[in-house]
């Protein structure tokens, strides 16, 4: 027997469906209208926190000044009882939130590498090394290492310089506690079929199972991580090679990887890598990278060879892990985790090219010179902070048209919406754009009319000098007749 469906009649009703609040942080790898609600393609400049409470970043307040270049670097000296956050730009080292010149080397505007052993900072800039007690920074002679304009990074690893070389795959180390003195090669080369050259090492703490050991992380261009346990490398009885895997190629970066609780971070040209994760799991393809939410717009190969802007960190409360990266446009972004979500955002307007941590706040210099002490005020300096939301589609299966978008935002700014109707099939959509004042009555009117499978809500907003907070968001659909 043949079923008749019959025709739903009836005028179309109108009904409120909620906007869900992106609580789910940014999926840059899917399409718009695609996504789930409480996701968004992009969440620019906004913060999602404890309770998912959804707000504008904090902006960031000009604290100093120094030589401007692209390969300034930021040091952080906290030792003998004395604190100093210390820039290197263009030769100079200087004192960055007093202005104050506290050494000149004229080796001109190479990324400084450094570490802190025996009281010292030690600083590798353009092959030269240098050492600082909080009061004299003076170069240091070592010998037996590679020739001077080589030396690209060091290190500190158990009370231990370590030093590599900007085209070998082979390191160098000193004695223990020295700052100068003689260097002796350990010839990782002769490992066998180690490929690329070493970009970065790091100094990690693991659980062994019997205890905790720290461990020698030492990663080539071409992906290959090497993990040695011991306190002497001359010492073949004490020295282990305790993990060797080979991960997607290392960005360039002397700080390519970096530390995010107990886990050891590294930057790869295909995103962001847990080396836990990779030690736990005995084949690389079963491991998510840490980063596979944004990855689709923080691996910019255009720029993956610029390393002195490539650095992470985790600021010193626990709030967010930001990710340094430039793009292809000339843009500087942070790709930011908020920890307390367990979410992705990224903050647009920084132009950070480094980052440091100090006195339990965290700064950043831009290519500018300027030194900002970031995470304070509503404002970015003297410039208003601008978020933008592309917010994950809300399903629909009938024709329908937006009449009213309603209770958006507690902020008192200027806000613009653009919502459309997305037929996923064609990729066809109806849009309407409204730029309103903040007052009650001005979101009742945002007349879109359509028929498509999701509704998709774009929201960008200039906060002025007033904080924002996103509240809730809802549309008034026009429901047409069902689909049969």
């Amino acid at each position: 027997m043949r079923r008749i469906i019959p025709e739903i009649a009836g005028r179309p009703r109108q009904q409120d469906t909620p906007a869900i609040l992106p609580v789910n942080g940014m999926d840059a790898a899917g399409w718009e209208y695609s996504l789930p609600a409480g996701t968004a393609s992009l969440l620019d400049n906004w913060f999602i926190g404890r309770n998912n409470e959804v707000t504008i970043r904090k902006g960031w307040q000009k604290v100093g000044q120094c030589a401007s270049n692209i390969a300034s670097t930021l040091m952080p000296y906290e030792l003998n009882g004395k604190s100093q956050l210390l820039c290197s730009s263009q030769g100079i080292i200087t004192d960055a939130l007093t202005g104050q010149r506290i050494f000149v080397h004229g080796l001109g505007s190479a990324k400084a590498s450094y570490t802190h052993i025996s009281n010292h900072l030690v600083v590798a800039t353009a092959g030269k090394l240098f050492s600082y007690n909080g009061t004299t920074f003076q170069e240091e002679v070592w010998t037996g290492g590679p020739t001077a304009t080589r030396i690209s990074g060091v290190l500190s690893h158990n009370e231990r310089c370590f030093f590599w070389a900007e085209d070998s795959a082979d390191f160098w180390h000193g004695e223990t506690g020295a700052i100068r003195g003689n260097m002796t090669l350990f010839p990782l080369s002769q490992l066998g079929s180690i490929s690329g050259n070493i970009v970065s090492m790091a100094s990690w703490t693991v659980d062994a199972g019997h205890g905790s050991n720290d461990v020698l992380v030492i990663m080539t261009s071409k992906g290959e991580v090497i993990a040695y346990e011991g306190i002497d490398p001359s010492d073949a009885s004490d020295w282990r090679l305790t993990g060797r895997f080979k991960l997607p190629d290392v960005i360039p970066s002397r700080r390519a990887a970096f530390k995010h609780g107990s886990d050891l971070l590294i930057q790869t040209k295909s995103g962001v890598i847990s080396l836990s994760s990779v030690f736990r799991s005995a084949e690389l393809s079963a491991v998510r990278n840490f980063s596979e939410p944004v990855d689709a717009l923080y691996v910019d190969r255009a720029y993956l060879g610029n390393y002195g802007v490539w650095v992470g960190l985790q600021d010193p409360h626990g709030k967010m892990l930001i990710l340094n990266q430039e793009s292809s446009d000339g843009e500087i972004h942070q790709y930011v985790k908020c920890l307390e979500a367990g979410v992705w955002v990224r903050f647009t307007g920084i132009g950070a090219v480094d980052w440091a941590t100090f006195d339990g706040k965290m700064y950043f210099v831009t290519k500018g010179g300027t030194i900002g002490e970031f995470w304070t005020g509503e404002k970015d300096y003297l410039s208003s902070i601008t978020a933008f939301a592309a917010l994950g589609g809300m399903s629909r299966e009938q024709e329908a048209s937006v009449s009213m978008v309603h209770n958006l935002f507690s902020c008192d700014r200027q806000i613009m919406i653009e919502a459309n109707i997305i037929n996923g099939q064609d990729d066809t959509m109806s849009m309407s754009t409204a730029i309103i004042p903040a007052s009650p009555s001005a979101l009742n009117n945002l007349p879109i009319n359509g028929r498509g499978d999701t509704l998709q809500l774009t929201i960008t907003i200039d906060n002025g000098e007033g904080a924002v907070k996103w509240r809730k968001c809802s549309v008034r659909m026009k429901q047409a007749r069902a689909r049969l």
